[in-house]
C-alpha cells in the first residue's frame, strides 16, 4: 500500500476534527452520500429494470427505453455529484483508515467500472436506432452490468462503514 504523505494528512486534519466533533456535520455528510446513491442508483436501477424487461423484438418498446435512458442521465449525474462530493468528505474524515482498507479500494474500483459502463451506455444509446436490434442488445448488456454494479457498490458502501 502506498504511504500517505504527511502533508495530505495535515491538510485534511481540520476537516477530520470538525467531522469527528460535530454529529450534525458527520450525519449530514453521511446522509448526502446515501441520498446521492439513492438518487443516482434509484433512477438508474429503475431504467435498467425497464430496459431489461422490455420485449427485445418490440421497436416501440426499444424507442421508449432509449428515451427513458436519455432522460435519466441528468438525475444520475446529480446523484453522482452528491455522492462524489460527500465521498471526498467521508474519505477526508478518516483518511488513514480508509486509505488502508481494501474494501474501500474495491468500492472505488466498482465505482470506476460504473462510470465506464455509464459512458459506454450513453455512447451506445446516442447512436441507437430503435429499429436496429444490435445496439439494443448492447444497451441491455449495459443495463444488466449497471444493475449489478449499483448493488455491489451499495454492498461495499455498507462494508466500508465497518472499516472505519
Amino acid at each position: 500500500m502506498i504511504t500517505l504523505p504527511q502533508v495530505l494528512l495535515d491538510v485534511v486534519q481540520p476537516w477530520a476534527t470538525l467531522y469527528g466533533d460535530s454529529p450534525v456535520v458527520s450525519d449530514g455528510v453521511i446522509f448526502t452520500h446515501f441520498a446521492g446513491l439513492l438518487i443516482a442508483g434509484g433512477a438508474a436501477v429503475a431504467v435498467d429494470r425497464e430496459t431489461l424487461t422490455a420485449p427485445a423484438d418490440d421497436i416501440a418498446a426499444r424507442a421508449r427505453g432509449i428515451a427513458a435512458i436519455r432522460t435519466v442521465h441528468r438525475w444520475v449525474l446529480i446523484g453522482l455529484g452528491l455522492t462524489v462530493t460527500s465521498g471526498v468528505g467521508l474519505l477526508a474524515s478518516d483518511l488513514t483508515t480508509f486509505w488502508g482498507a481494501p474494501v474501500f479500494w474495491v468500492k472505488m474500483g466498482l465505482f470506476a467500472l460504473l462510470l465506464l459502463n455509464g459512458a459506454w451506455l450513453q455512447r451506445t444509446e446516442r447512436r441507437a436506432d430503435p429499429a436496429a436490434a444490435g445496439p439494443w442488445a448492447r444497451i441491455r448488456w449495459a443495463a444488466g452490468i449497471s444493475l449489478a454494479l449499483w448493488f455491489a457498490i451499495l454492498f461495499t458502501s455498507i462494508l466500508v462503514t465497518t472499516a472505519a
